[in-house]
């Protein structure tokens, strides 16, 4: 079967109907106002199950549409409203989104075992999983965005990313991890945030976090 598909996103944001409910507490914020007595937020980059401070999202899915398809930087998560801090790269101050309403835009992800032998080995300049086709969606290699199966991109050490699909341990899948790297036979090893467990999985295995 064919990896690659070419995008038919010309016009409009490919994640159209990408849809989480009314309940996303969206809040613009400048750092010309911030608001007394914030709660507590995580800071720690080492936390598996969230996203770094400075990983770059795009939001989506917010009934704020005006805001969809903006993207920033993680800057912070606030534990109690359970909130990504994140900072518009557009100079439009701060929001504070989901988790469900961002989608990790990751660098430098290498392509790999296609049908199409000018591609393999390409890094891509970004890559943004897309739930409804199972694919992600890659830009910077050719002139248009394709989509790409999850077992033919490689993720990047550090990608902060979920299991799913393995059968062999099925209470692996829906776990959060940290790709630690990857080898020859096609497979991460994730560290897990539960337990901090070090795993082997396939490439297909596992899929940005937050993306499911």
């Amino acid at each position: 079967a064919e990896e690659i598909f070419q995008s038919f996103f010309s016009g409009g944001d490919p994640f159209v109907g990408f849809g989480f409910g009314d309940d996303d507490f969206v809040m613009r914020r400048t750092r010309a106002r911030r608001p007394m007595g914030r709660a507590p937020v995580v800071r720690d980059s080492e936390r598996i199950d969230l996203l770094p401070k400075r990983t770059v999202v795009k939001l989506c899915g917010l009934t704020n549409e005006t805001l969809n398809g903006s993207v920033g930087q993680v800057d912070a998560f606030d534990s109690e409203r359970q909130r990504y801090t994140v900072r518009l790269s557009d100079g439009g101050g701060e929001v504070a989104v989901k988790p469900a309403n961002v989608q990790q835009v990751i660098s430098e992800a290498r392509v790999e075992g296609t049908s199409h032998p000018d591609l393999n080995g390409s890094l891509a300049a970004s890559a943004i999983f897309n739930s409804t086709s199972g694919r992600y969606v890659v830009e910077g290699i050719t002139d248009k965005a394709i989509a790409i199966k999850p077992e033919n991109l490689v993720l990047p050490p550090g990608t902060r990313v979920t299991i799913t699909g393995v059968s062999s341990r099925p209470a692996l899948n829906g776990q959060a991890g940290k790709i630690v790297g990857s080898d020859g036979t096609e497979r991460y090893t994730v560290q897990l945030a539960q337990s901090g467990e070090q795993v082997r999985v396939k490439f297909g295995a596992v899929v940005s976090l937050h993306a499911l």
